[in-house]
């Protein structure tokens, strides 16, 4: 350092030119630097290689190089002619003082600024994306100095250079400072064996620098003095232990790219540094920040309403229904009930009987023949959904319905998005049913609310999806499962996949490991080669799917790897990205929940979808633990019975406002297509309030209940007390029911395992029994008293599951929003599950 200083004074004191006085002792730096890196190495595995320096040089030149110059003329084009003022700029610095005492002054600004700028650049998630392009390499050798992204490089030129040039610091003075910065910065990351001893105090040397690229964020976050570390000694952030040294250095991302060109691109992926996720491309990054802009301009104009009305939703609820009353009470419904006369909550409780579905039914047939019966609305289709019989419900929809639809569904993304962002950045895999499944006799189409919303979503939310909304209209499962695994197994960057039903993506694991090789060869190849039935795949819907199936060698041998590696896959393992998984968890399907969770990364990966049907949209997911949700209060009106009232044949019905927290709710609800006083069959459970609004959280189907002796069993115990035994034990099953024997009463339990370790079907049947026995007294003391035998337990083979729900289906369920009930009477069973006994 000192024969380059020396070297610049005297080559400026023989009057040679100020850029050959700067340049000369700098190549000197590096020559020496580079000499001393070959003799005394401080590590013989920090040695460039070629690839490695072919990178460096890069940057050196660009970086280091090419763009401080621009910079700089970009400065001067600006400022000339544009100083004004009575005190001018260079006033400002001292220029009478000697030439040493300015170097000082300098060194300490300029490094305050850099100080801050640095730690900044660390603590900051934006800036840290493109200051981890410099903490990249492996090793450290003097060429790795530069390694800067230019957005990195800017923001340092604009501290450390451009204050001092604006303040009219003499060329000399620049040009000494630049001598010092650049050969002390080819020390600094030499890997050259030395000890600075007490300079470790005032300059940041070597020594120091080397933990501020370890691999440790609790290390590399210290030393941020770029010539001096007394900035760092004045805040606390000095850091150089004296018991170890450093060896682990870069990000915790082994994978980081280290191609110049790829990291120039890398700050465009927010998790990049941290894990191994794919690299943005610049049109992703560009749908991901419109997406963010999306999701403030909903937060805005949705969101913020609906927060504002849960602190008064006694208010809100009465407005709501006096708007439904009002609108309709034209209607033939409304007229034969008196809405023109309904003032309050009273009246229209006398006035309106609790409905179900066939007590509806014929007002929405006329519906379906252009009378106004039901609702005062055009119908623009029927949402479908199973009904109690094989005959499926239809329910009206209108325009304005379909409005309300695509602004909840608005709101329940942006809720998501605030959850975790990162589960956004990639692709998404959405699977719904089909928009359109048919039309009624006076023409009207019907299908699924979520595929009419699937095929209406915004261009920058579609383009991320792998699906076509064309898929889900095809009849045939299998197929239709081939082919959405076939789009999205292209995709390592998948981070974010929604479904109704957790049974669904079980469904699909079990379908990659079946066909894995299949599809291998599919997305190495390119095109259709090899799904089943392809020849009921419209021919639009082919054109479409073979323009998104070109071939991908290089995703195919990410798959191979795996399949070579693991004996059976998971959805993490085909997709490692994956952030979120939205599905119902409550109710029944905690079983399949239960065997989803080892599929996925983490168990808070998986978050509520949603107390959601057909017949209306019930609540916002808000606590993404609990799965508690918003009422949607803006949209129905909902009506409450305590669950032993109801059961009592009680009818004290209450509002939204009049709930209280931990109490168990059947739910009723009145909505704008045309559901009055509609009895769910649902119990809900208040988890806690937002603001005066109770949380919802759906619990069980009302039906998820029996009693042979008088013990009233829930379905939700016997997921409890299941769930409880198979977690001591150790044992999986992805399907279960329980049954209530009347004739024999006794209780069978039959259950599927993927359990590779014997089991002793006594040993499970104790278990249980024992948790419902903690769970339920009336339980208890039927099973003490004889009245019930000792649980039975049968074990099915594998597979079961899926036999038991094409039995539901085919006897009328729907496919997309099938349910198990996991406690059921004996005799109600749609499929005699004894067959599949193993």
């Amino acid at each position: 350092m000192t024969l380059c200083l020396v070297l610049h004074h005297l080559m400026l004191k023989a009057e040679l030119t100020l850029q050959a006085a700067t340049l000369v002792p700098v190549f000197l730096g590096a020559a020496l630097v580079t000499l001393l890196e070959r003799v005394l190495p401080h590590d013989q595995h920090w040695q460039g290689h070629w690839q490695d320096v072919r990178q460096d040089l890069v940057y050196m030149l660009l970086i280091q190089m090419v763009l401080p110059r621009l910079l700089a003329l970009l400065v001067v084009l600006a400022v000339i002619g544009t100083v004004s003022g009575t005190i001018p700029p260079s006033a400002l610095w001292p220029h009478h003082w000697p030439l040493v005492l300015q170097v000082v002054l300098m060194l300490f600004a300029a490094d305050f600024l850099r100080y801050w700028l640095h730690r900044l650049a660390h603590e900051n998630a934006v800036l840290w994306r493109f200051h981890a392009v410099h903490h990249s390499p492996h090793k450290l050798y003097w060429l790795n100095v530069g390694r800067f992204h230019p957005v990195d490089k800017t923001l340092q030129f604009l501290l450390d250079a451009l204050p001092f040039m604006l303040l009219g610091v003499s060329e000399t003075l620049l040009s000494l400072y630049f001598v010092f910065y650049a050969v002390n910065g080819f020390f600094q990351h030499s890997n050259v064996h030395m000890k600075f001893g007490v300079l470790n105090y005032l300059i940041s040397s070597a020594e120091l620098h080397r933990w501020h690229h370890s691999r440790v964020p609790a290390e590399s976050n210290t030393n941020y003095g770029n010539n001096l570390i007394v900035w760092d000694l004045l805040f606390g952030t000095r850091f150089l232990p004296s018991d170890r040294d450093i060896h682990e250095l870069g990000l915790k991302n082994l994978r980081y790219p280290m191609a110049f060109m790829k990291q120039m691109l890398a700050p465009l992926t927010p998790a990049l540094a941290d894990r191994d996720v794919s690299l943005s491309s610049p049109w992703n990054s560009l749908m991901n920040l419109l997406l963010a802009l999306r999701m403030k301009y909903i937060e805005w104009r949705f969101w913020q309403p609906l927060l504002q009305a849960t602190h008064d939703p006694g208010a809100v609820q009465r407005e709501v229904l006096h708007e439904i009353l009002d609108h309709n009470r034209t209607t033939r419904y409304g007229t034969n009930h008196g809405f023109t006369y309904i003032q309050e909550y009273a009246g229209y409780c006398r006035q309106v009987p609790i409905n179900d579905y066939e007590a509806l039914r014929p007002y929405i047939e006329a519906q379906d023949n252009n009378a106004r019966s039901l609702i005062n609305d055009e119908v623009v289709m029927f949402a479908v959904t199973s009904g109690t019989t094989a005959k499926p419900k239809r329910l009206p929809i209108s325009a304005r319905m379909l409005k309300d639809y695509k602004r909840n569904q608005a709101i329940f993304s942006v809720l998501q998005y605030r959850h975790r962002p990162t589960a956004f950045h990639g692709r998404y895999l959405g699977i719904v049913s089909g928009a359109l499944e048919g039309h009624t006799e006076s023409g009207i189409p019907y299908g699924s609310i979520s595929g009419v919303l699937n095929r209406k979503m915004p261009l920058i939310v579609r383009q991320k999806y792998v699906a076509p909304p064309g898929i889900f209209e095809l009849q045939d499962y299998d197929l239709k499962y081939y082919l959405i695994l076939r789009l999205a197994l292209m995709h390592r960057n998948l981070t974010y996949i929604v479904c109704a039903n957790p049974s669904t993506l079980l469904k699909l694991e079990s379908l990659i490991n079946a066909n894995l090789e299949t599809f291998i060869e599919d997305i190495h190849k390119g095109g259709l080669r090899n799904p089943p039935a392809l020849n009921e795949v419209p021919e639009a819907l082919y054109r479409e799917l073979l323009n998104l199936t070109r071939p991908h060698p290089e995703r195919a041998a990410q798959l191979r790897t795996l399949c070579d590696r693991l004996p059976d896959v998971r959805l993490r393992d085909v997709w490692p990205e994956l952030e979120m998984i939205t599905t119902w968890k409550g109710g029944s399907c905690g079983i399949a929940l239960r065997a989803l969770e080892r599929s996925a990364a983490s168990p808070d990966t998986i978050v509520e979808l949603g107390y959601l049907s057909s017949e209306f949209s019930g609540t916002f997911t808000w606590d993404h633990n609990s799965g508690a949700g918003i009422p949607a209060l803006l949209d129905n009106f909902f009506e409450f019975l305590g669950v032993a009232a109801h059961e009592a044949g009680e009818r004290r019905f209450m509002t939204l406002d009049q709930l209280e927290s931990g109490q168990d709710y059947y739910i009723f609800v009145t909505t704008r297509g045309g559901l009055y006083r509609y009895d769910m069959n649902d119990i809900v459970r208040v988890e806690g309030f937002l603001n005066r609004t109770p949380l919802l959280r759906f619990l069980q189907k009302g039906r998820g209940v029996t009693s042979i002796t008088g013990e009233k069993l829930y379905e939700s115990q016997v997921i409890a007390a299941v769930g409880a035994a198979l977690r001591t034990s150790g044992w999986r099953a992805p399907f279960y029911i329980m049954t209530a024997d009347r004739i024999r009463a006794v209780y069978c339990l039959f259950l599927e395992t993927d359990s590779t370790s014997a089991m002793d079907i006594k040993e499970i049947a104790l278990a249980v029994d024992e948790q419902l026995c903690n769970i339920n007294l009336e339980y208890k003391a039927k099973r003490d008293s004889g009245r019930l035998a000792l649980l039975e337990v049968t074990l099915l083979q594998t597979g079961a599951g899926e036999l038991y729900k094409d039995a539901c289906i085919r006897s009328g369920q729907r496919e997309g929003q099938f349910k198990t009930v996991a406690l059921q009477y004996r005799d109600e069973l749609v499929f005699d599950l004894s067959e599949c006994a193993k």
